[in-house]
């Protein structure tokens, strides 16, 4: 009898918080980012572990990525205001460790939430040809070939810009986009997505912007801004 009465406590340990956990929901919370204005907001809202029922309401909170440079001077042109898309890139459930996840828009955050803001305000020429490729790419959902392309464009506290001119900057970027989209063609095509042309198009765009850029030697514009 005891026995039994020690199972019986220890199954309604095990048991109780999950059946309130199931009928109150666990707390849901997260980051999206839309690709479409470069804005992202938090959201939270409780569901339930088992069945996956929504328990409340989504509220959702505006969340400041400080890279407001790239809208006002007009390095990115918003698209779809009105009903902008969302990606997710960050959702993780209250007690769980397990269900805390990282989605493929955070491959851009990351940059954004880095020093992406300071380095357009100071290399605005540069930036002129980083932002409206990187806009392209995140609307299409290429953020897996954006670290590579940020990482080589915005160095670590600019430590190379004092020996990189503009030109050479104009001529690498476009080779960073040419052979992103040549790589996001070759796994289109080995997942047969339908998108291979398309990509090929985008490679062939930015290669051919590199063959026709002009050859001057005016001064050079990639030094800062006072």
């Amino acid at each position: 009898m005891k026995s039994l009465c020690l199972y019986a406590l220890l199954l309604l340990t095990l048991v109780l918080p999950l059946l309130i956990a199931e009928f109150v929901g666990c707390n849901i919370s997260g980051h999206e980012f839309s690709p479409d204005d470069f804005s992202a907001r938090t959201f939270s809202y409780r569901r339930s572990p088992l069945s996956g029922y929504i328990r409340s309401e989504r509220k959702i909170e505006q969340h400041d990525l400080d890279c407001t440079a790239m809208i006002d001077d007009g390095y990115i042109t918003v698209a779809n205001p009105v009903s902008r898309r969302w990606d997710l890139f960050h959702e993780s459930m209250q007690y769980s460790d397990v269900l805390c996840e990282d989605f493929d828009a955070r491959f851009l955050t990351h940059f954004l939430d880095y020093n992406s803001q300071q380095w357009t305000k100071s290399y605005p020429k540069k930036a002129a040809l980083l932002w409206p490729e990187i806009a392209n790419m995140a609307r299409d959902g290429l953020y897996l070939y954006i670290p590579e392309i940020m990482l080589w464009a915005i160095p670590h506290q600019y430590e190379d810009e004092g020996k990189r001119s503009f030109n050479a900057f104009e001529e690498g970027i476009a080779t960073k986009f040419t052979d992103a989209y040549r790589l996001a063609a070759k796994v289109a095509k080995a997942n047969q997505d339908g998108k291979e042309s398309q990509w090929l198009q985008a490679a062939k765009r930015c290669e051919e912007k590199k063959l026709t850029k002009p050859k001057t030697q005016a001064e050079d514009p990639s030094q800062p801004v006072p």
